[in-house]
């Protein structure tokens, strides 16, 4: 079964994806790393995990890298509640349409 982990690159999502595959599933990451780094998922890399650098408000690159999937974990949000307040709408687009 293929599973993709949308924020996969966060704290929650990198033990997910290592989870999933001792289980046996074929993992995907999609992140845009602005809350994490690539260096932190290199090891997933290394043991199977196909990582997407794209971003959850790009329509077309959530349509691609979902194509084959058997299941989606959607994790992918923006977390700092300081930059939320500077900047709600930022947070909404990314939050809320991102997610739509």
């Amino acid at each position: 079964m293929n599973v993709i982990i949308l924020g996969g690159a966060g704290f929650i999502g990198k033990h997910l994806a290592k989870d999933l595959l001792n289980k046996g599933f074929s993992v995907t990451i999609f992140d845009n790393f602005s809350n994490s780094t690539k260096d932190s998922t290199i090891s997933l890399a290394e043991n199977g995990v196909k990582i997407i650098e794209g971003d959850i408000t790009n329509l077309q690159s959530i349509i691609d890298a979902t194509m084959k999937q058997d299941y989606v974990v959607h994790l992918a949000a923006k977390i700092s509640v300081e930059d939320s307040i500077k900047n709600p709408s930022e947070t909404f687009r990314i939050n809320v349409e991102g997610t739509k």
